[in-house]
């Protein structure tokens, strides 16, 4: 079987690739070296206003169909505030106690656990 690549037209594709993984990786050093100007739950917060942003952005120019109902919103708040909110709010307080290499390193193996 025969798996058909389509060639890409931009000559910087394959950085697009690992773009996300870079930046992925970087950010426990921007939030240590952050942590010591301001707190670690503001510095939390922060993290998640441009992705939030974004994703409504997204929503809304790609005319996805929106839940209906406040019982869905719900669900999707509590899984906002779990999932998002207190992720990054234990993250940044394990940065306040730990060092950014060893933050990453625990943040990226948890999926093995």
């Amino acid at each position: 079987m025969q798996l058909k690549v389509a060639e890409s037209k931009l000559p910087f594709a394959p950085l697009l690739l690992i773009a996300p993984f870079f930046l992925w990786g970087t950010a426990m050093v921007a939030m240590k070296g952050t942590i010591p100007q301001t707190t670690p739950l503001f510095m939390a917060g922060i993290r998640l206003v441009p992705a939030g942003l974004l994703i409504l952005l997204v929503a809304l120019f790609t005319d996805r169909k929106q839940p209906q109902g406040w019982r869905a919103w719900l669900w999707i708040a509590l899984f906002g505030l779990v999932d998002g909110a207190l992720f990054q709010a234990f993250l940044a307080e394990g940065l306040v106690r730990t060092g950014a290499g060893l933050g990453s390193v625990m943040i990226d193996s948890q999926p093995l656990a």
